[in-house]
């Protein structure tokens, strides 16, 4: 994503598909992305930028209820070696 950043972002015709051109040394390099359905483009919207990781994260204080039904209570048994 910040590879795609340093370039300028140009929207095509086609519905989906975004252009990204870069220029090094007098030269241009274009790279066309396409993207999925109706997914938002990251590079033409602003969900990128605007996305914030939340300040805190919510603990889950649950009850260890053990393992699943069949399965013995403890330690698993150590696996054999297999000598490879």
């Amino acid at each position: 994503m910040r590879l795609l950043r340093k370039g300028r972002v140009i929207e095509t015709a086609t519905p989906g598909r975004t252009r990204v051109v870069f220029s090094f040394d007098g030269r241009e390099a274009a790279l066309d992305v396409a993207s999925a359905g109706s997914v938002a483009n990251p590079l033409t919207t602003d969900v990128l930028t605007t996305f914030r990781c939340r300040g805190t994260m919510a603990m889950f204080n649950l009850p260890d209820s053990g393992p699943p039904p069949g399965l013995p209570h403890g330690r698993l048994p150590a696996m054999p070696d297999s000598g490879l």
